[in-house]
């Protein structure tokens, strides 16, 4: 059991603290790569299911958030197989809130969850750093998780939007016609569900739920109103393939008017990284 330690900034980081069981052909799979607060950890079982393929996840988790997180990730790796063969964690917290390093422990004990106390508070409604007003400091987690993974290919994303089922298969395939993708980045379009149900999984159940008013095209964020916006997007919905296959629709150059854009993509894995000294409200 190994894992490393490393400063970023004012940042302490343990990366690989609890890795996944399952082994992978880095050439045959991609990774799901995200940041995410101990508030947003019940998304996973939903990717990792959609997903079938490994997830690299960092979780932002300063004081007693670290103890939280580690209760709940144990918690999903024991109840979904899928979390346990998939899921790669690592967390990362301010230096000044951070467990002391030289003397850390194992998950399972770093978690304190003894035979004397099998049962705890899974879902928390306040966390420390609610409590302590901290920023999110979201684009450290993307990096850690990114540099960390081990596929040629991966998608960086945020923990709430979920991938369409199946989508590592159908991807690897449209490769094989396009060869490498070089310095081109494979955009996925971004919806937002509208109340409550299920998610769709493909896009023909896409299509039918925006018909039914129960999705909409997401416009961005509360801090970014145009960031999720995409070209062309009702064209791209009126292309219909069949659900297992994948196509590029629409071949886009970083151009003024999308200049607030920020999509969301499959890419090969020497990316550019984010911007470190960016953090947002998670």
């Amino acid at each position: 059991m190994t894992w490393d330690i490393e400063q970023r900034g004012r940042y302490l980081a343990v990366k690989n603290y609890i890795r996944a069981a399952l082994y992978v052909d880095k050439t045959k799979t991609m990774t799901f790569c995200a940041a995410a607060t101990t508030t947003e950890l019940y998304h996973v079982t939903e990717i990792c299911s959609r997903w079938q393929g490994p997830v690299s996840v960092s979780v932002y988790a300063p004081g007693s958030d670290f103890k939280t997180a580690l209760r709940k990730i144990i918690h999903l790796r024991l109840s979904d197989n899928c979390v346990h063969q998939n899921v790669t964690w690592h967390v990362y917290f301010d230096s000044e809130f951070s467990p002391p390093q030289k003397n850390l422990r194992s998950p399972e004990e770093e978690a304190e969850l003894t035979k004397a106390s099998p049962t705890y508070e899974m879902w928390p409604k306040g966390t420390f750093k609610s409590h302590g007003t901290l920023p999110f400091p979201a684009n450290i987690g993307r990096n850690i998780a990114l540099q960390e993974s081990r596929t040629d290919y991966v998608l960086v994303s945020d923990l709430h939007y979920y991938p369409s089922a199946q989508i590592i298969p159908r991807f690897l395939k449209l490769l094989k016609f396009q060869g490498k993708a070089g310095k081109k980045v494979y955009v996925l379009p971004v919806f937002r569900m509208l109340g409550y149900g299920k998610p769709p999984s493909t896009k023909t159940e896409l299509v039918e739920m925006i018909s039914k008013s129960d999705i909409k095209l997401s416009s961005g964020t509360s801090d970014c109103s145009e960031c999720n916006i995409f070209p062309n997007a009702r064209k791209w919905l009126e292309v219909r393939l069949p659900d297992d296959s994948l196509s590029v629709y629409y071949v886009s150059h970083e151009k003024e008017e999308f200049k607030s854009w920020q999509p969301f993509y499959i890419s090969q894995r020497n990316i550019p990284v984010f911007d470190e000294d960016q953090t947002k409200e998670g």
